[in-house]
């Protein structure tokens, strides 16, 4: 979603991090310029070899896992900013090399809440079909059907299931 929401804004350059190679192939398919699987290359040096050594100008950490926030201040440039989506479980760390705020000037924000004016612009991209869920959500499973979607999204056939009662 991120990945479409910034095609739209005519993003210059969309590097997608996963480790999970079903991930990567469904970012290049929506449009990612470059899919990197951190257990098989450095995230770190890919980013910055594709922004001419100065790092990513924004950065969306969709995951809770504190290395991956930690990657996502990295590979931020100088001034750049990290935003944090995905949650993270209650108590839950992360170490912060201060240098990084104070002299490379980098931002870490998070992203949770919304206006009705969002909801209204989300609902409307939806309504548009804007962004294309197709390759995301998987609609059509009754609430007796949960095991075998819980068993798709888990085999990575599917990320995200729409159960009906």
């Amino acid at each position: 979603m991120h990945l479409q929401l910034a095609k739209r804004l005519k993003t210059s350059k969309i590097i997608v991090v996963d480790l999970r190679e079903d991930r990567l192939k469904v970012a290049l398919n929506l449009g990612a310029d470059i899919a990197v699987n951190p257990s098989t290359e450095d995230p770190v040096g890919v980013v910055l070899s594709h922004t001419g050594g100065r790092g990513a100008d924004r950065v969306v950490v969709a995951t809770g896992n504190p290395e991956a926030i930690m990657l996502g201040m990295k590979i931020a440039r100088k001034g750049g900013i990290t935003v944090l989506f995905g949650g993270c479980e209650a108590g839950t760390t992360i170490k912060v090399d201060p240098n990084l705020i104070h002299y490379k000037e980098k931002t870490i924000t998070g992203s949770f809440g919304f206006t009705p004016k969002n909801f209204r612009e989300a609902a409307e991209l939806l309504k548009s079909k804007s962004i294309d869920f197709s390759g995301l959500i998987k609609p059509g499973f009754k609430l007796s059907d949960l095991p075998k979607a819980a068993g798709m999204m888990k085999r990575g056939e599917i990320f995200k299931a729409v159960i009906s009662p």
